[in-house]
């Protein structure tokens, strides 16, 4: 059984647009998202917190239920594709398939905030998890969907990783089983499972049909 682990944010959740939008609100309101581009911002960097412990403060304590709970999917019509995604992997003759979401580096408020977020998202995977750190992560998955660096600088040997491309992942792309700009687009992608089974073996299998190709043309 082939498991496979879904990032919640950056992937599935959109936190980045939830921190911008109650910093502006409460913290700062001369702030301006309207020319940022959410996606690829480093929230840390982009809020102008007096302390990495004042910004902290924020996401986790003052925070999480709007930040994690309320926040929207990555794009419009997300859920229904995941879901449609899901329904499809039984069919698949070669692997059966043990599908979950995670969300890295939560803890007490923003996990229930996060049992929130995907009740609305309409989640239907059984396994739902809230790893200490990317190693954990991998621990329990040997497929990852992520756009997180750090998710994918710690995949041990043997695993694979789909990445949702960044600004900040980039430098990876050509490691990845394969690669989106977006989730949405993913799911869509009739060959994704394709592309995470054949991963690592690609080269092989082009070499082998040239060679059918030239014996067949003789």
């Amino acid at each position: 059984m082939l498991k496979i682990g879904i990032e919640l944010n950056g992937v599935l959740r959109n936190v980045n647009y939830q921190m911008c939008k109650y910093y502006a609100k409460d913290i700062n309101s001369e702030f301006t998202f309207d020319k940022i581009d959410i996606d690829n911002m480093n929230p840390a960097e982009a809020l102008k917190f007096p302390s990495k412990k004042k910004f902290n403060e924020f996401v986790y304590i003052d925070y999480p239920y709007e930040i994690f709970g309320c926040a929207t999917s990555m794009q419009r019509g997300l859920e229904a594709k995941f879901t449609e995604w899901l329904e499809k992997l039984p069919d698949d003759e070669r692997e059966e398939f043990d599908v979950g979401v995670f969300g890295l580096y939560e803890e007490a408020l923003t996990i229930q905030s996060s049992y929130f977020f995907l009740s609305k998202f309409g989640c239907r995977t059984r396994h739902v998890s809230f790893p200490k750190s990317a190693e954990d992560a991998w621990g329990e998955f040997d497929v990852i969907i992520t756009c997180n660096p750090d998710t994918i600088r710690s995949m041990p040997k043997g695993k694979k990783f789909v990445m949702i491309e960044r600004d900040n992942n980039k430098r990876y792309t050509k490691k990845a089983a394969a690669v989106y700009k977006t989730a949405k687009e993913a799911f869509e992608d009739p060959g994704l499972v394709d592309k995470i089974l054949d991963a690592g073996t690609g080269k092989k299998e082009t070499f082998i049909n040239k060679i059918i190709r030239r014996i067949t043309n003789r």
